[in-house]
């Protein structure tokens, strides 16, 4: 016998397009699961950004420096449309404070989501940050 003629012989009939339908039906999951990781690797970065913003911003009160908002928006990195969402708060102020003076810089900000949240219709997450210095 040809082994040819033997092989198509021994073929199981109706798997002919058996991989093609498992990678459609996978595909969307995979995918979603790949966006979502980088959806909150950057959600991530950003957190680490305003943190890091916001305990520059006390820093810089505490020492008697310029003001605590433009100071976290300068060190914030992010887009001059991207700080019109950054709300900063001051709770005081140490110039001519008591000993034991503390200046808490508060920092929030809205995370806006790209697409591998969105599908769960979570649109945006809300970042924030809060540093506390001890006034010099």
């Amino acid at each position: 016998m040809n082994p040819c003629k033997e092989i198509l012989v021994n073929r199981k009939r109706g798997d002919e397009g058996a991989s093609a339908v498992e990678l459609a039906l996978l595909m969307p999951v995979l995918l979603l699961i790949l966006f979502g990781i980088i959806e909150f690797g950057l959600a991530f970065s950003r957190n680490i950004a305003i943190t890091n913003a916001a305990h520059e911003g006390a820093r810089v009160v505490s020492l008697g420096g310029a003001d605590a908002e433009e100071t976290v928006k300068r060190t914030s990195g992010f887009d001059d449309d991207e700080q019109d969402d950054i709300a900063v708060t001051v709770d005081s102020d140490c110039a001519g404070s008591a000993v034991d003076a503390q200046v808490s810089v508060h920092y929030e900000h809205e995370f806006t989501v790209l697409g591998g949240l969105a599908f769960f219709g979570i649109d945006h997450v809300d970042l924030e940050a809060t540093a506390v210095e001890k006034c010099v």
